[in-house]
């Protein structure tokens, strides 16, 4: 069985490096990225079927990626990693076609959900941001 393709995008490498140590065991980590410039190319070539991006990038910030990711490719599924745990930063996010938007003071298990939900073609957003956002489950 494949496991599905995972492209990383956070700055700084440690971070991402910290990343791919945690989802490896459960996807195949296809590449780490540092800017969103750099992502959207990267994308392209290496053709992932998540890409987690954070939020804070240099040369372009993780909703400007996102944006012009989902232009690009709308197969792709797109999960932000966040330290902002506002309403207004989540909802942008979904605005700009994010799958999932994660908090970086989350556990490693709810991101990997997060991406599980998004392959499954839903969307992953944290309990107290979903109730201000006015989804409920």
């Amino acid at each position: 069985m494949t496991r599905p393709r995972v492209l990383l995008a956070d700055d700084p490498r440690l971070v991402a490096e910290g990343l791919q140590s945690l989802l490896e065991p459960h996807f195949d980590v296809v590449g780490i990225t540092a800017g969103g410039r750099e992502l959207i190319e990267a994308t392209k070539r290496l053709d992932p079927e998540v890409i987690v991006l954070d939020i804070s990038m240099p040369s372009l910030n993780g909703i400007e990626a996102a944006r012009r990711l989902r232009t690009g490719n709308s197969r792709v599924k797109l999960v932000l990693l966040a330290v902002h745990c506002e309403v207004a930063y989540a909802a942008r996010a979904m605005e700009a076609g994010v799958s999932g938007y994660v908090l970086k003071q989350s556990a490693a298990s709810e991101l990997i959900a997060a991406i599980r939900v998004a392959l499954e073609g839903g969307t992953y957003v944290p309990p107290q941001i979903a109730k201000d956002l006015g989804l409920f489950w």
